[in-house]
């Protein structure tokens, strides 16, 4: 689990670098087992749709097979997660910056979160064990 989530931490930290230096957003969605790195592509001059990177090391990951599940906070409110991770939730901008969110880990039916990922808006990510 703690594997899994410096994982999470440094690969976000790698979205948030990419879309600093290329100035092209990145985002970052969630489903209930797992995330996805996201891609702003352009359809035509007036719509825009976001698509999973499907490139190492940033291709979407699945926690289901560790038997973890994860819960997404954001403005102190539980976003509901479902089974597809192609929504951007939480955004990387060109400045380094991200859309603040807590991100509880925890065992796959367990009522107790084991670990948190805590996104500052200024792009610091942290990560800490609860008890």
């Amino acid at each position: 689990m703690e594997q899994e989530a410096r994982r999470l931490v440094e690969l976000a930290g790698l979205a948030r670098d990419e879309a600093l230096l290329t100035g092209q957003s990145r985002a970052l969605g969630f489903s209930r087992n797992g995330y996805a790195f996201l891609q702003q592509v352009f359809l035509d001059d007036e719509r825009v749709t976001w698509l999973p990177l499907e490139r190492a090391p940033l291709e979407p990951r699945s926690v289901e097979r560790l038997g973890l599940e994860l819960r997404l906070r954001q403005e102190g409110r539980l976003v509901p997660l479902d089974d597809r991770a192609d929504r951007p939730q939480v955004l990387f901008n060109g400045a380094g910056e991200l859309t603040p969110f807590e991100l509880e880990i925890r065992r796959e039916g367990s009522t107790r979160a084991e670990l948190r990922i805590t996104g500052q808006r200024d792009g610091r990510l942290l990560q800490e064990r609860l008890q």
